[in-house]
């Protein structure tokens, strides 16, 4: 088997199945499996799904989040390589062929690959990004200070790669990410701990400690919807999404510094308290969330 497809549904029945009706469409010249890990969905996902030919669905009794559905959906893979898949994308061509030709033909360190998203209205969107660390949260609440004053620092710009046929990054988000089976095999695929968000950062920066590259490569075309799993309006998070995801941060952070370094992002973080007073949370959210600043800092 050339490629295996892993794609997580949570009540996204439409739309993961738009994504098969594209998968089935577009590919042809490689040998695909695709298998649908269904997240205890309370839609009409599992009927649905269960109709739909030339998949496995595997259907868990709880959801499990994004990390741990992969690895369970990567239990039941036989591909050489391995492509997460978000449930809101839309492929456009011939994107699985495409990845499985790229990775014949680069080199062994390279241990995953995606490629330049595109939005609905055929923009790039967020594909690719460097790793999270103190410096970079530094960066980000200075930015934020500055802001307040009209002064911009200049950061990462995905745009500085715009035209370039291929190239190394930091970390692929997950929405399509494609990974060597054997660097799965060898230094595992997510960590379990985290539930949603960061798990994909984690997972590449162990990679990368092991000497392994990651690259975004042109040629595939896929939209990325967003957001639809988790209802998210505008890019406006729920108050329980962005809890969650400032929880994983603290995780991501917890794992790959020291505990004396660890403390050190939180104390930094701590800087961010004018954001959560001046977010369109409640009064009541707003509290959780600086509560939340001050919990889980033991080792």
């Amino acid at each position: 088997m050339d490629i295996s497809i892993i794609i997580v549904n949570y009540n996204t029945r439409k739309v993961t199945v738009e994504c098969l009706d594209s998968i089935f469409t577009q590919t042809k010249d490689v040998d695909f499996e695709v298998i649908v890990v269904d997240n205890a969905s309370n839609d009409d996902s599992v009927a649905v799904l269960a109709e739909y030919p030339n998949i496995r669905l595997i259907k868990s009794k709880e959801n499990l989040g994004f990390g741990k559905a992969n690895n369970l959906g990567f239990t039941y893979t036989i591909g050489k390589y391995i492509l997460l898949l978000n449930s809101d994308t839309i492929l456009l061509n011939n994107a699985i062929k495409i990845f499985f030709d790229e990775f014949e033909k680069l080199d062994k360190n390279v241990a995953c690959i995606g490629t330049r998203l595109l939005s609905i209205d055929g923009s790039y969107n967020h594909s690719f990004g460097v790793l999270p660390s103190i410096a970079v949260t530094i960066k980000s609440i200075l930015n934020l200070y500055l802001r307040i004053l009209g002064i911009r620092l200049k950061g990462f710009d995905e745009r500085t790669f715009d035209g370039l046929e291929k190239f190394e990054v930091q970390y692929v988000i997950g929405a399509d990410l494609c990974i060597r089976r054997d660097v799965i095999e060898k230094l595992g695929l997510f960590d379990p701990d985290f539930f949603m968000y960061y798990e994909e950062s984690e997972m590449q920066f162990r990679y990368h400690r092991s000497g392994y590259d990651m690259m975004i490569v042109s040629g595939p075309n896929i939209v990325h919807l967003e957001c639809v799993s988790t209802q998210v309006k505008g890019k406006k998070y729920t108050y329980e999404n962005r809890k969650m995801f400032f929880c994983s941060m603290f995780l991501y952070m917890k794992k790959r510094y020291s505990y004396s370094k660890y403390l050190l992002f939180r104390f930094i973080f701590l800087f961010y308290f004018p954001v959560f007073f001046a977010s369109y949370y409640s009064g009541k959210e707003k509290l959780g969330m600086i509560k939340m600043l001050f919990t889980s800092i033991k080792k």
